[in-house]
């Protein structure tokens, strides 16, 4: 079976047990994370890997009345070195370390996160305070008009200018994440 159907069948059985769960406080049970994962794990073990497949095991794991291990949260470690630009999956994964007490995990993925997103959310903060700064002084000119093309043009440039630190950042940065995370969990031993 190809992962994409696989990846549907596990989102049709989460929406299903979401529905009716079966867990307490209005979360799925063990049983039924256990059939969403079966599907998620089997389309994660087919090519091409999907970014999907990973953020729906991670909203499983997060409506699930269950706990998952450090083992279990490794799926979404391999998920965020795969995809590390799919943001809504690294913030789905670094609220589920925080959520089970994996503070220095979380903090990793925020780290690679803000690393990521610093100089494009600085830059367009300070076209914004630029733009206001010019409609206080120059009211006759239409900031709306010309505004709106001005932030598209700096936010593409920013992009284009910083693809290489983006890069470094990304592949630094989860490298290292990574490293810290199977440090913390004594999957590996420090070699240092």
């Amino acid at each position: 079976m190809r992962p994409r159907a696989n990846q549907e069948l596990a989102r049709l059985r989460l929406a299903e047990f979401l529905a009716r769960p079966a867990g307490a406080g209005g979360r799925i049970d063990t049983a039924q994370t256990a059939r969403v994962l079966e599907a998620l794990f089997a389309a994660r073990g087919a090519a091409p890997p999907l970014a999907e497949v990973y953020e729906l095991i991670a909203d499983t794991w997060t409506a699930s009345d269950a706990l998952p291990t450090l083992r279990h949260l490794a799926v979404l470690d391999e998920g965020v070195r795969l995809f590390p630009r799919r943001v809504p999956l690294v913030r789905k994964a670094a609220g589920l370390y925080a959520r089970h007490g994996h503070a220095e995990q979380a903090d990793a993925l925020i780290a690679l996160g803000l690393r990521v997103a610093a100089p494009l959310l600085a830059i367009v903060c300070l076209e914004t305070v630029v733009m206001g700064c010019l409609s206080k002084s120059v009211p006759q000119l239409n900031v709306l008009s010309i505004g709106f093309p001005v932030r598209i043009i700096v936010g593409l440039g920013v992009i284009v200018a910083s693809l290489a630190a983006i890069d470094e950042a990304l592949v630094d940065g989860t490298a290292g994440a990574i490293e810290e995370m199977l440090l913390a969990s004594g999957a590996v031993e420090s070699s240092g």
